[in-house]
């Protein structure tokens, strides 16, 4: 199983959603003065939408930033699911071609 998470698709993911985490932690930390617990709570629960209220940017320049990274980070987050879809998905095709191709040297499928 540990082999498919090291499809090169996904590597491409965990290091784009690791640089979109850590981008949001920093420029909180530095924008907010929030404490690192904090800053990836807020980063977490804003690129995932949940957006739970209790945790919100004081000041306009972070509102402001805060606004541009949704932005651009939810779609990100779906570019990411779409990945992992194909890979399972692939991996579920080829499981199944391989089935298939066993089956038919067996003359299972044959007329």
């Amino acid at each position: 199983m540990f082999r498919y998470l090291s499809h090169p698709k996904l590597l491409v993911l965990y290091a784009l959603a690791g640089s979109i985490i850590v981008f949001g932690i920093a420029i909180f930390m530095y924008l907010e003065g929030w404490n690192f617990i904090d800053s990836f709570y807020f980063t977490v629960s804003a690129i995932t939408t949940v957006g739970f209220g209790d945790i919100v940017p004081t000041n306009t320049t972070s509102r402001f930033i805060a606004t541009l990274y949704m932005i651009l980070s939810v779609p990100l987050l779906l570019f990411s699911v779409g990945i992992v879809v194909e890979v399972v998905h692939d991996r579920y095709l080829s499981k199944s071609k391989l089935k298939t191709s066993k089956h038919k040297r067996r003359g299972l499928f044959s007329r």
